[in-house]
């Protein structure tokens, strides 16, 4: 299972990661997010994990290259 997470690098996005990362059935976990309140010392270090840096409106050229099963979409208000 492959999924994106949107906001990684924050504390809702890391610490949901940190969940999916143990998950066996999870090959692939992308991150996009634009730091503007998340931080790399949020990262969760894995290989299954991969973090972009960049704005929701970037979806559309990670699609282009990728396929997901799952995308959690976490912005904040």
């Amino acid at each position: 299972m492959k999924i994106l997470v949107t906001g990684g690098a924050g504390y809702i996005g890391s610490n949901l990661i940190k969940r999916l990362v143990k998950d066996p059935k999870i090959e692939k976990i992308t991150s996009l997010d634009n730091y503007f309140t998340g931080q790399e010392t949020n990262h969760v270090r894995s290989h299954k994990i991969e973090y972009i840096r960049g704005n929701t409106w970037d979806i559309l050229k990670i699609f282009k290259t990728n396929r997901f099963d799952i995308l959690e979409i976490h912005n904040r208000p």
